[in-house]
């Protein structure tokens, strides 16, 4: 908790970022939740068109490991999780006003951009309904309480990955149904 507050403190100019190949970046992420997949016998499939992005490694890749381990908590047994990437232009770049894609979004010329990065995580899990989708950034909401509890989940980890994109000029937007599962969509201006 201590290190959201901290997070929450500092401003965005002094998150420290570097460059990264997006591709080797994502991989670096899926070994580390693959233990855990393998334990429920679930796969993760990726496809990601390469780039080169600057971000805070440490910090992206909590947000993505939060995000993939929400993702194998919502799976059942045997089902696979996605991870894409690719470049979408101005039309497709509407970044919503707050952290997830609920209410009216801006139009991609009030933001002035040009082209972003599309960073989605797919399940084909438990799902959510719209109303729980609209708090999954909420501090200490927890969806599915029972899961949460029985998966170790405080119900800080969207919260904080909400922040961590915030620091990177992103954007996280959440598409779900029950039971047809989740997407969650990171858009990073590029």
């Amino acid at each position: 908790m201590e290190g959201i507050i901290q997070l929450r403190k500092t401003s965005r100019n002094k998150t420290i970022k570097q460059v990264f190949i997006l591709g080797i970046f994502i991989s670096e992420v899926v070994k580390v939740v693959e233990p855990a997949y393998e334990n429920r016998h679930l796969t993760i499939e990726t496809e990601i068109e390469d780039t080169v992005l600057t971000v805070n490694r440490e910090l992206l890749v909590t947000a993505l490991v939060n995000l993939m381990d929400n993702a194998r908590k919502a799976s059942e047994e045997g089902q696979q999780v996605e991870v894409t990437g690719k470049f979408v232009d101005n039309m497709a770049c509407n970044i919503p006003k707050d952290k997830t894609d609920i209410g009216e979004a801006e139009s991609a010329d009030d933001r002035k951009c040009t082209r972003a990065y599309e960073i989605c995580i797919i399940d084909h899990g438990i799902g959510m309904t719209k109303e729980q989708a609209e708090r999954i950034c909420d501090e200490f909401y927890m969806a599915d309480k029972s899961r949460a509890r029985k998966e170790g989940g405080a119900g800080i980890g969207m919260s904080l990955v909400a922040i961590i994109l915030e620091h990177h000029n992103a954007v996280l937007s959440v598409e779900s149904e029950p039971g047809c599962g989740t997407t969650m969509t990171i858009l990073l201006p590029w």
